[in-house]
């Protein structure tokens, strides 16, 4: 199988597009997930932790078109909202109107709080009225603390009770080893999910001195060997989407906070070739 594995573009922070699509076109990446989320920090420095604002939606043409000159995918979409109000569900009706026009077929967002799970089925009945229309999938995303869904198996129940195609899971090991602690088996968790999930974020967090970041993937805590098993065991594509937040960083399990450094872009070029070749290794039939 041509496996598709696409780049998060949030392990370029401070980069622009025209120098990350040059980038990635440069390092042979195919697929690129494109950013415009709220952070479960709080937290925007200079960079915004993002890169596309709420005027880059009404440019769908522009990003196509350098899409297109750097022969790259958008198959996925990151627009991370809270589906807890008529402001937010606003903007990410926009958000899954520009996805599909920059070719996506998925969309990932956050859900709610957990106090506020009334107000998600609420919303979320709205959204996927409009995934139908668009024909996109909208996947709710395995987030890092007191969301809905902070493992596979709290999503089933979720996704059952909206009982639609359109809307399944984004299955992301970083935000679950952190959110658990560390405290789970996550290849038995997604055996148990995988069903209900239609993208994988590959997040890889490791430890230095009780310090938890995120680097390389296959060199820190994830055992992606098992989760692979399980993945190509299912007989269907699911996309799987690098991320590599190195400037995220959280001491002894507490609030992650954002560092300012910035990698040369040479650097994480060298992170990415490796996480790529890693992967294909191992989604290898």
């Amino acid at each position: 199988m041509d496996w598709p594995i696409a780049v998060g573009l949030v392990s370029y922070q401070g980069y622009d597009f025209d120098q990350v699509f040059k980038n990635l076109h440069g390092i042979g990446a195919e697929y690129v997930e494109i950013d415009y989320i709220k952070t479960p920090l709080g937290v925007v420095n200079e960079y915004g932790l993002t890169h596309l604002n709420e005027e880059d939606l009404q440019k769908s043409m522009y990003f196509l078109q350098l899409l297109n000159q750097y022969h790259l995918k958008a198959l996925t979409f990151s627009g991370h909202v809270k589906l807890i109000n008529e402001e937010e569900v606003e903007l990410f009706l926009k958000k899954m109107e520009f996805a599909k026009k920059i070719g996506a077929k998925y969309i990932t967002t956050g859900e709610s709080p957990m106090e506020s799970k009334n107000e998600f089925f609420k919303h979320i009945r709205r959204v996927e009225k409009k995934a139908r229309e668009l024909d996109l999938v909208v996947c709710l995303e395995t987030e890092m603390s007191n969301t809905l869904i902070t493992r596979g198996t709290e999503g089933i129940p979720i996704i059952n009770e909206i009982a639609s195609p359109y809307i399944k899971m984004t299955y992301d090991t970083g935000n679950i080893y952190y959110a658990q602690k560390g405290k789970i088996d996550i290849a038995a968790d997604l055996q148990n999910a995988i069903d209900y999930i239609e993208t994988i974020h590959f997040k890889d967090p490791y430890f230095i001195d009780g310090v938890l970041r995120f680097g390389e993937i296959g060199k820190g805590e994830i055992n992606f060997f098992e989760l692979a098993e399980i993945i190509k065991t299912k007989g269907r594509i699911i996309p799987v989407t690098i991320e590599i937040p190195y400037f995220f960083q959280s001491n002894q399990w507490g609030p992650f906070e954002v560092s300012k450094k910035i990698f040369p872009i040479d650097e994480i070029n060298r992170l990415l070739i490796h996480s790529i070749c890693f992967i294909q290794d191992l989604l290898k039939d």
